[in-house]
């Protein structure tokens, strides 16, 4: 019988081909079936989350916070790798509930890396913390010669100690989170609190070390290192950076209090050229002196000390569009660079706002510092000016002694200020001018033709709420500043003015107001709000400098 379209005869006798084929395509697909499953397996062994509590839970496979593995399970080398149920690259770590440590204990060292694009992940689960009563030196959590890690604290993840600094129980040594020769890591929304409670001017140890007790520390080789979004308070040092040459560390919107300083002292010879601290919120004690001020001045209180030894070279930091407030008291100031036989040049400190009572804004440097659109209120200058220092679009208001520079100091071009109810406008190497106008003329050996010529000495007319300084309607400040769109390819920032919260609640609000491509500029941190202004688009392959 013939079928249309078909011969039986003639498919009969394939039917042997077409077993074999139907094998062979049954075999593939079972083979790529099974390379399939093998390699979920592994991408399930290198991402799996494994959960770890104080103590083992339920089941104890460390499958969720009501299975958990003991904390213990991380310090164990033999437990990382890529093998089923182990640390590896792409693994997330969950901590559950409060892990309580012993005092100096260590709670959590890194055993292994992450690879790029798969970190490994140690992460806080709502309500976690790492608690002892005092953690070590070495830290709560510690990594050495590790890479492509994150820490991250989640919604509250809190490291505290309960019973370190004054009248305490201990008055010791501790680190919140220690790192060295690391590469890749990033530390974020996290909480550091009471490391050192410091509560009396006459406790000259606060928890005696070389360094002091850190919040946040790198100590050496700190390679593409984010720190964001974290709260850092009660502690000496909110943070320690012992840099490297090749470094590269950003800090970025998060807030410390009650912190004495924050050091960053680049060690050995050689060139440092990538730090970034941007969007934070710096204080010591809101409304009152400095919980770190003693009778004997034992610490240096300071927002950011930058440190130089012998043969060390910093250049190109970038300061931008912080809050500096509350360093109340007899304290050194809020930003010193300080080139201890080294050099410190090129530094970018603008967008910020300072208000305080004590001490300098910025103090030190080398030669060649930038100073742009910053808002300076209460008191603080711009301290030990040296040659070739940049000065445009600063309010100093009510600052005492807007400018000091260091005899010798040429080649300096300071304009478009506005130096406002001041005891002095400026002052070179002791000799002091008490008027705008005294310093214009006084200026000609320090700036071509005289310093501050285009600038101003009249009531900025700014808003009253700090740190939210924008200027107000008919403000004299409003396009009195010089346009410097050409800085603009290599610091963007500085093309928008700043925000108008800092720190770990960073939000643009009202400010963040893109500064104009062409024409003058306002003075000070903040644009006018209400303006119109056309994002400016900035220009590639420029390396101007302002003249």
């Amino acid at each position: 019988m013939r079928y249309l379209g078909c011969d039986r005869h003639s498919d009969e006798a394939n039917k042997p081909l077409a077993r074999l084929l139907f094998r062979r395509v049954a075999l593939f697909t079972v083979a790529a079936i099974l390379t399939v499953l093998q390699t979920a397996q592994v991408i399930q062994a290198q991402a799996a989350n494994i959960y770890l509590a104080q103590n083992a839970a339920g089941s104890g496979n460390g499958a969720d916070c009501n299975d958990a593995l003991a904390y213990t399970f991380f310090n164990t080398s033999a437990n990382w790798g890529s093998g089923s149920g182990k640390i590896g690259p792409g693994t997330t770590v969950h901590l559950c509930g409060t892990i309580t440590g012993t005092a100096g204990q260590t709670g959590l060292t890194f055993q292994g890396s992450g690879t790029s694009g798969n970190p490994i992940t140690l992460l806080f689960e709502t309500g976690a913390n790492l608690t002892a009563p005092y953690w070590a030196a070495s830290g709560a959590i510690a990594a050495t010669g590790k890479s492509n890690l994150v820490i991250n604290g989640g919604t509250n993840g809190i490291i505290q100690n309960t019973q370190n600094g004054t009248g305490l129980t201990y008055q010791q040594s501790s680190t919140g989170i220690y790192l060295k020769n690391v590469t890749n890591v990033t530390v974020e929304n996290l909480t550091v609190a009471n490391i050192c409670q410091h509560t009396s001017n006459t406790d000259f140890t606060g928890c005696t070390s070389a360094t002091g007790p850190t919040g946040i520390g790198c100590d050496s080789g700190c390679v593409n290192v984010l720190w964001t979004h974290n709260v850092v308070h009660d502690v000496l040092s909110s943070y320690w950076y012992g840099s490297s040459p090749g470094d590269s560390l950003t800090i970025s919107y998060s807030t410390t209090y009650r912190t004495g300083n924050f050091n960053a002292y680049p060690g050995g010879s050689g060139t440092f050229s990538s730090f970034s601290f941007i969007g934070n919120d710096i204080s010591c004690v809101v409304g009152s002196n400095c919980n770190w001020d003693t009778t004997q001045d034992t610490w240096h209180e300071e927002a950011l000390h930058v440190f130089v030894g012998s043969g060390a070279a910093v250049s190109g930091y970038v300061i931008a569009d912080n809050y500096f407030h509350d360093w109340n008291g007899d304290v050194t100031g809020m930003l010193n660079f300080e080139p201890n036989g080294g050099t410190i040049t090129n530094m970018y400190v603008y967008n910020n706002v300072f208000v305080h009572t004590g001490g300098y804004a910025a103090s030190g440097g080398s030669n060649s510092m930038h100073y742009y659109n910053n808002t300076l209120v209460s008191s603080g200058n711009f301290d030990y000016l040296t040659s070739s220092d940049q000065l445009y679009n600063n309010i100093f208001d009510a600052n005492g002694v807007g400018e000091i520079f260091e005899s010798g100091a040429t080649g300096v071009t300071s304009n478009n200020n506005d130096f406002y109810s001041l005891t002095q406008a400026a002052s070179v190497g002791g000799t002091n001018y008490s008027t705008l106008a005294a310093w214009q003329s006084g200026s000609t050996g320090i700036c071509s033709g005289g310093c501050d010529t285009n600038s101003i000495a009249t009531n900025p007319n700014i808003g009253s709420s700090a740190p939210d300084f924008v200027p107000q309607t008919g403000s004299p400040v409003i396009g009195a500043g010089t346009n410097l769109t050409s800085l603009c390819s290599t610091q963007a920032l500085l093309c928008q003015s700043a925000p108008q919260t800092f720190g770990v609640n960073y939000a643009c609000g009202t400010g963040c107001l893109s500064r104009p491509a062409s024409g003058p500029w306002d003075v000070g941190a903040f644009q006018a709000s209400g303006e119109s202004i056309v994002p400016p688009t900035p220009p590639s392959g420029l390396t101007a400098s302002v003249q």
